[in-house]
């Protein structure tokens, strides 16, 4: 698949244009811009230059696609975590954000109306939340809500007044769904689904596992 996209003398990827991602998968934002750094706390294996078009496949599919950088930051799509609220996930965002300054974390699955996000800054996690619509609970809420949260009043089964019907009555409540998960991203770092609303970013970016 790989082939047609390298020089047979340098071996090289050709650049194409960017492509948006995001829907029903997850991925990291971090705060680089330098993916072979990333790739390299990561650990990832198996490492090839890719472009856009067969990295968000790759991404997707098989494993793990570094983009290029985004107005200084990195995406990393296809991460391997199912959970915002174990401890893996937790100590992923404390040790890239030690590194790096900042790591951020999303997820969207519409079948089931699963979303989350988080932020972590210098190894120390400000903010997250995770609601499974399926169940309609919250599996995670720590942090308080950040500004760009702070237009919703997000669902939040913790409370003790979510025991009572009045609470579910109430006409305030948002329950979150992709599309506001990508305006989090958006305020937060990059809105993944408008990659080719950015600047310079035709660039080459990794594949690994």
């Amino acid at each position: 698949m790989f082939k047609k996209y390298f020089s047979k003398k340098e071996q090289e990827v050709l650049p194409d244009k960017p492509i948006g991602f995001g829907y029903k998968n997850k991925w990291l934002a971090i705060k680089s811009n330098n993916k072979e750094k990333v790739a390299e706390l990561l650990e990832l294996k198996n490492i090839k230059k890719s472009n856009w078009k067969d990295g968000i496949e790759f991404g997707y599919k098989k494993g793990i696609f570094i983009t290029p950088e985004i107005n200084g930051w990195i995406l990393v799509l296809g991460i391997d975590i199912s959970d915002l609220e174990i401890e893996s996930t937790k100590g992923l965002l404390k040790r890239v954000s030690k590194k790096f300054g900042e790591c951020q974390i999303f997820l969207t699955h519409r079948i089931v109306e699963y979303h989350f996000w988080g932020l972590a800054r210098d190894g120390k996690i400000e903010r997250l939340y995770s609601y499974a619509g399926e169940s309609n609970e919250n599996m995670i809420i720590e942090g308080e809500p950040t500004e760009a949260e702070r237009k919703y009043n997000f669902v939040n089964t913790f409370l003790e007044q979510a025991n009572n019907d009045e609470y579910w009555k109430r006409e305030n409540i948002e329950f979150p769904d992709e599309d506001m998960v990508m305006e989090i991203a958006k305020k937060w770092s990059i809105n993944p689904t408008r990659i080719e609303d950015y600047e310079g970013v035709e660039g080459i970016g990794l594949i690994g596992n």
